[in-house]
């Protein structure tokens, strides 16, 4: 039937008809053209959210391996902590069974030192009272020399016999005992 009508119509209304039908096929096309990229966009955002969802759950297991992770470190630096703590604690205990030692010997050496001192002292102060007794007794033996001299040049000195001196006047001694603080025939015993 349409094929009848356009037999009847004239060439310029036919190429009229052709022109509007390119028109319409223009714009069905460019319709189309806007149609399918809308189609991809959606597309594109329908994968796009499948990739989000999927991105998503990778990133919730890359948190939970991280968290791991996170939590085995923390493990293992507290395992670490606690051992050099214990480390410590033992070199510490070390140190001061180390120390304690090391005062016990210089204690030791201290107490040792000191009795070697005092015997040392005490020698040096018995040698001393020994060359004083002797500085003393020659000082006497001087004395009572130059005492006698003095009495009488002519006179000899008593000499010590022994451990006894020969017997001198009391006048004498009583002379001497006043010079020297004590006569020398006097024992220690009698002082």
């Amino acid at each position: 039937m349409a094929q009848v009508e356009f037999r009847k119509l004239r060439r310029l209304e036919l190429v009229d008809i052709i022109y509007r039908l390119q028109e319409d096929l223009e714009e069905q096309t460019k319709e189309n053209e806007k149609l399918k990229r809308r189609l991809e966009d959606r597309e594109l955002r329908i994968e796009k959210a499948g990739s989000i969802a999927q991105a998503a759950a990778e990133l919730n297991g890359l948190m939970e391996a991280a968290q791991k992770t996170v939590d085995q470190y923390r493990v293992s630096v507290e395992g670490s902590l606690w051992r050099r703590e214990m480390e410590a604690r033992q070199q510490t205990a070390q140190a001061a069974i180390k120390a304690e030692e090391t005062k016990r010997k210089a204690e030791k050496k201290a107490g040792e030192i000191l009795q070697e001192a005092g015997d040392q002292a005490e020698e040096n102060l018995q040698e001393a009272r020994n060359q004083a007794k002797e500085i003393l007794q020659e000082a006497r033996n001087q004395a009572e020399e130059i005492l006698w001299q003095a009495r009488d040049p002519e006179k000899e000195i008593p000499r010590e016999t022994g451990n006894r001196t020969e017997e001198v006047p009391s006048q004498e001694k009583e002379h001497m005992t006043e010079i020297t603080g004590q006569w020398e025939g006097d024992s220690d015993e009698e002082k």
